[in-house]
């Protein structure tokens, strides 16, 4: 990219990685607590999933 300073990128690129921290702890956390796993209420739903 012309005219861009190292800084400017520097701050784009951190923010960048913050945003993909944040994403994936949410992420992972959801998935330790079982809100990813369907909520299987009815029998016929339990057989469409297994």
């Amino acid at each position: 990219m012309v005219g861009v300073d190292a800084a400017a990128v520097t701050v784009c690129w951190q923010a960048h990685l913050r945003r993909f921290d944040l994403e994936h702890t949410i992420r992972f956390t959801q998935q330790v607590w079982g809100w990813t796993r369907p909520r299987l209420r009815l029998p016929a739903a339990a057989d469409r999933w297994t």
